[in-house]
């Protein structure tokens, strides 16, 4: 990454203030216009300093995801690859936030693998507190109805026996 001249100001505030959300989103919103690669070094340098910023993470993911809208999981199965890792390591450190499961598992069922998405999907519900599983069925229920067979009965009897209440759902 290159540091222009307009860039030293910004520079100079994370130095002195790495551990600062606020320095280092001043710094990405003046880069916004600039190359992907740019912004992804710079968001990987403030997440190396501020490992626990929702907002941060957020933004990079959504910025990432971006990306890869309309592309292929198949020919762009690298890009996909980056891509989960860049989740996998937010919930190193963000594994209690129900929307970055949910935007995993949204993203992950582009990938054409029945077994990673099942196994994300039990992975964000056993990761959330029960309060939130709700929001997690819903599109996990949502998915099984497409996939369908041996893999969506499962999907719905393991629902069932946590929320009986949904068998009216099952049917539809």
């Amino acid at each position: 990454m290159e540091i222009t001249d307009e860039d030293l100001r910004f520079e100079e505030e994370v130095q002195r203030t790495p551990y600062k959300v606020t320095a280092w989103q001043r710094y990405l919103g003046h880069k916004q216009q600039g190359d992907f690669r740019t912004l992804a070094v710079l968001y990987e340098r403030a997440l190396q300093r501020v490992p626990f910023s929702y907002k941060l993470w957020k933004q990079y993911l959504d910025m990432r995801r971006q990306r890869l809208v309309g592309k292929n999981p198949l020919h762009w199965s690298e890009d996909y690859r980056k891509m989960e890792l860049c989740y996998e390591r937010a919930l190193l450190y963000l594994r209690k936030m129900p929307r970055i499961w949910l935007d995993y598992c949204g993203f992950i069922m582009e990938v054409p693998d029945v077994s990673t998405i099942r196994r994300v999907f039990d992975r964000a519900l056993r990761a959330l507190p029960v309060t939130l599983h709700e929001r997690v069925w819903q599109v996990y229920l949502g998915w099984a109805a497409r996939v369908g067979g041996v893999t969506g009965k499962r999907v719905w009897s393991r629902c069932l026996r946590v929320w009986p209440g949904r068998i009216e759902e099952y049917g539809r």
